[in-house]
């Protein structure tokens, strides 16, 4: 993966990793900053150095992002998005289905792998989830095909209305980054 010096074919390999259409470049982005700072308030900086490496150092391996709120109109789903629109096709949103199927094909090889309104009660899934976010390789399941092992640089974001149990973590757990998130207030909402 790289987004500064992507090349479609290295080594006589192709690259599934997608070049992304558009470049970074100066310019005002008060409205975005403003809502990086409402997500992640006292961890602005944090923020902005994570979107920073995910761009500049794709197989830097970063934690889980969960960000939770019992609330509506947080922003949690915009954030997903914003992701999207700068990882492209680099970035699969999925649900929980796919989470806990073995078939994987589909988001695996994925930068980004975010899922809304998470709710992972099955300890196997979770301890999948644990697993793959530290793995270097991990086995590619597509139906009907034979597993292939693949390098594996894919980071997980999590949203979810469900604060106390969406997933169950140790207190010692290093591997997630967790946010509560505050509603936009209305005046904020159309900025």
């Amino acid at each position: 993966p790289s987004h500064d010096n992507y090349q479609q074919i290295i080594a006589g390999c192709y690259n599934k990793y997608y070049d992304i259409e558009h470049n970074p470049c100066a310019g005002s982005w008060k409205n975005i900053e403003n809502f990086l700072k409402h997500i992640f308030e006292e961890h602005y900086e944090y923020a902005l150095d994570y979107i920073q490496l995910l761009y500049t150092n794709p197989q830097q391996p970063l934690p889980i992002l969960c960000l939770a709120s019992k609330e509506n109109n947080t922003g949690k789903s915009t954030f997903i998005n914003l992701l999207k629109w700068i990882f492209q096709k680099n970035m699969a949103i999925i649900g929980n289905k796919e989470l806990e199927s073995d078939f994987n094909s589909g988001w695996i090889s994925k930068l980004i792998i975010a899922s809304e309104e998470t709710f992972l009660d099955k300890k196997a899934t979770m301890e999948s989830i644990k697993s793959i976010s530290t793995a270097e390789t991990i086995s590619m399941n597509a139906k009907g095909k034979d597993l292939v092992e693949i390098d594996f640089f894919g980071k997980f974001v999590f949203a979810t209305n469900n604060e106390e149990d969406f997933i169950r973590i140790s207190e010692n757990d290093e591997r997630y980054w967790i946010r509560k998130i505050k509603a936009i207030p209305m005046e904020k909402r159309d900025e």
